[in-house]
């Protein structure tokens, strides 16, 4: 069993923070899959706007689509972001025992999954669907706005992200790691933001006198 500052790491503990450093990498992926999107966006753009205009639709609409994929793109970019920076912090304070940081990690999932699910709904790759009725030109230069690889590696990040999420979360609930992190206390009940003093081998030390 792992040690690390004299404390003895069940499996649950250490697969969990596996798990939640996997997952801040996912979303760094994520946040580096927009950046490499915005910039064709922002090269493809202007080619798009004066095809879609010359096959009849509006300057307003085709800049429209435009502005709902850069906006899409950066919420992407933001929620991946503000994802890393709140898994990665989290990665290390797990590796102690603070019930806090068990409580955070669920509380982190509890908004990250709502988030990136909302994602799916309003991505850009669906803002750029096509009905077929469109000119050959058209979907040619509607296609590219986005990587032909984008839809695809952020659709299996994110699927990858849920179940790394879903599976820390479950980890985190196994009575190994409940006995881990709820504090041990000789003088009264446990709080939150404390933990038992402990012995190289795990086992609480007696009161200091």
């Amino acid at each position: 069993m792992a040690k690390r500052h004299g404390l003895a790491r069940p499996p649950s503990v250490r697969h969990s923070v596996q798990l939640v450093a996997a997952c801040a990498v996912l979303n760094a992926a994520g946040v580096a899959a927009a950046i490499v999107a915005l910039r064709q966006l922002s090269e493809a753009a202007p080619a798009y706007v004066e095809v879609a205009v010359s096959y009849g639709a509006t300057r307003a609409s085709a800049e429209g689509m435009i502005t709902g994929l850069h906006s899409s793109l950066i919420m992407y970019a933001v929620i991946c972001g503000a994802s890393v920076a709140l898994l990665a912090p989290l990665s290390v304070a797990l590796w102690r025992p603070w019930q806090a940081a068990r409580i955070a990690a669920w509380t982190v999932a509890g908004i990250l999954i709502p988030a990136h699910a909302v994602m799916i709904v309003v991505g850009p790759d669906l803002l750029t669907l096509v009905n077929g009725s469109e000119p050959p030109e058209v979907r040619a230069a509607q296609d590219a706005l986005l990587p032909g690889w984008y839809a695809d590696v952020t659709g299996l990040l994110t699927s990858l992200l849920f179940v790394g999420m879903a599976a820390y979360v479950l980890l985190l609930l196994r009575t190994s790691a409940r006995d881990f992190y709820i504090p041990l206390s000789h003088d009264g009940p446990a709080a939150l933001w404390t933990y038992a003093r402990r012995d190289l081998d795990g086992e609480p030390l007696p009161p200091a006198v």
